[in-house]
């Protein structure tokens, strides 16, 4: 008997042992994760759902806009790595450390925007250092601030050593911007001014720095690091591209990317037009790092305005008109545009009807040698 009940409480324990052994941990919003196998991924949360796309095992991506329970299964909002979006039964994901890269062209998975007071946050923008997209930040009062975030990674793991990112202080001058590293906790490791970090020790206006910062500066090394986070000592604009965590250190004092015009493209439309008659000319402006695209216009005959908006002159010729980088006097491009005469007026047909009571439309009497 007593051999029996040893032999039950073996048992028992043995099977709460495997329930919890074999248990993993939970998912949950914003996590970073992975398939375990090929994994649907559909419009709604339900198997008839459409099709959306079939991630293959080992698509990693994060849970997003939360979760429900629909035809026995619980099912996650994903955002994957790839761009896909939609929802996916939890019982093939896996937690995964969130990607060492927080940002480049688009916030990466196990990576999310978390909302901070008088401030605004666009991580799509059209002003960037790199790719096509950075992040604008608008803080609207001091110390607001952008909050990147995460569910946590150990540095350590990775051999990480540096924070990398990049920053344009927007068109205030005196800008006084500050990073951090945050726990999961949410608490900062320690902030450094981000002006440190670049040659000159001031950020310059509208201008694009690329910063690196070791990671024993900002008391990160071989810690869990659970956001990003730059905050404004004053309300203002600002930019921030490609943010990483490499393993390796590099320069903590970077020379400005230099903005550069590399060409200028010029068309008016329509390219003939008569005296007095006008042509809308239109330029693109292409370059590098925060460059200005704006242009003067000029003419060898006639009248442009600074919009572009081309008037001919009261004679016929051959119109030249450039466009000129207002940064970059050495890149221009010409045009040209022709200039006619104006088409006589047609003459009108004459009517069907030559006489009726009265001589018709387009037809007259003319004169004949002996005929009164």
């Amino acid at each position: 008997m007593q051999r029996t009940q040893y032999s039950l409480r073996l048992w028992i324990i043995g099977s709460i042992f495997a329930l919890f052994s074999s248990a993993s941990f939970a998912i949950v919003l914003h996590d970073a994760v992975q398939a375990t196998a090929n994994l649907n991924t559909r419009s709604t949360p339900s198997a008839s759902g459409t099709l959306i796309a079939t991630m293959p095992s080992g698509s990693t991506g994060t849970t997003d806009n939360g979760s429900t329970v629909a035809d026995g299964y619980t099912w996650w909002y994903m955002r994957w790595s790839t761009g896909q979006q939609g929802w996916s039964i939890q019982d093939y994901l896996t937690t995964v450390s969130p990607s060492l890269i927080a940002y480049s062209d688009k916030l990466e998975y196990g990576w999310y925007l978390y909302p901070w007071a008088n401030t605004s946050a666009n991580t799509l923008s059209s002003t960037h250092q790199y790719g096509t997209s950075g992040i604008q930040v608008t803080t609207y009062a001091s110390w607001a601030r952008l909050y990147l975030k995460t569910n946590g990674f150990n540095t350590a793991t990775y051999g990480s050593q540096t924070l990398r990112f990049s920053v344009n202080g927007g068109s205030l001058a005196g800008q006084n911007l500050y990073v951090a590293l945050y726990d999961t906790g949410g608490a900062p490791m320690q902030y450094v001014n981000v002006a440190a970090y670049v040659n000159g020790g001031n950020l310059s206006p509208a201008q694009w720095y690329d910063v690196a910062i070791p990671l024993t500066d900002i008391n990160a090394s071989n810690r869990i690091v659970g956001g990003f986070v730059i905050e404004a000592a004053q309300a203002m604009t600002f930019y921030v591209d490609d943010i990483w965590f490499p393993s390796f250190l590099s320069s903590t004092k970077w020379t400005p990317t230099a903005p550069t015009i590399t060409g200028v493209s010029v068309n008016c439309s329509p390219s003939s037009i008569e005296i007095y008659q006008a042509s809308q000319c239109n330029a693109i402006v292409n370059g590098t790092g925060s460059y200005n695209s704006a242009v003067t216009w000029s003419t060898n005959t006639g009248s442009i305005n600074s919009s572009g908006f081309f008037t001919a002159p009261a004679y016929t010729t051959t119109a030249t008109v450039t466009a000129t980088s207002v940064q970059d006097a050495s890149k221009s491009s010409t045009t040209y545009v022709t200039v006619t005469a104006p088409l006589p007026p047609q003459a009108s047909q004459a009517g069907s009807i030559v006489y009726s009571e009265t001589i018709g439309w387009g037809w007259d009497v003319g004169t004949w040698p002996n005929v009164i």
